[in-house]
């Protein structure tokens, strides 16, 4: 028998980022990666299973998800500031408890500490047009009682991003 007598009941797992829409997630996944192929930028990933979803576009429940924040673009502290929402949506901290020791405990064994617990957050999902013209997803991290409302969301739907 070969290495590859199981590949048959192998599935694939497609991975899919969030389309706009109201979300629970499952954490599967937090981690701190550095591109090699991708000019050694870095960026901090969750992975999650989609517990509940709502919404037109909104991805389905069982689907596989992943959330990317670029730690090395072209704004860094906008992806700090994402981090450090979702770190207190996922973990109930407060601005003064994340501090770079907690974020790297958070992700050393890609977070198991998190997916061990069966942590779960929510977000809020949208699409706003940049200045240039082009689609960007906003995420918001929330605990579970943070859903947005309507009147909240063309709030922010209504402010302009800064690039």
């Amino acid at each position: 028998m070969s290495i590859f007598a199981g590949i048959k009941d192998a599935k694939t797992q497609e991975k899919n980022y969030l389309s706009p829409g109201d979300y629970t997630i499952g954490i599967v996944a937090v981690k701190h990666i550095q591109s090699q192929k991708n000019r050694n930028q870095e960026f901090f990933v969750v992975e999650g299973i989609v517990e509940e979803a709502a919404g037109k576009d909104a991805q389905t429940v069982g689907s596989f998800i992943s959330w990317v924040a670029n730690l090395t673009g072209n704004l860094p502290e906008k992806a700090m500031e994402d981090v450090n929402q979702f770190l207190k949506a996922a973990t109930g901290a407060t601005d003064s408890e994340i501090t770079e020791e907690f974020v790297l405990a958070v992700v050393e064994e890609d977070g198991a500490t998190l997916a061990d617990a069966g942590t779960s957050v929510v977000c809020h999902t949208w699409e706003k047009i940049t200045k240039a013209g082009n689609p960007f997803w906003v995420v918001e991290w929330g605990n579970d009682g943070s859903k947005m409302s309507a009147a909240e969301t063309m709030n922010k739907k209504n402010n302009d991003i800064p690039f």
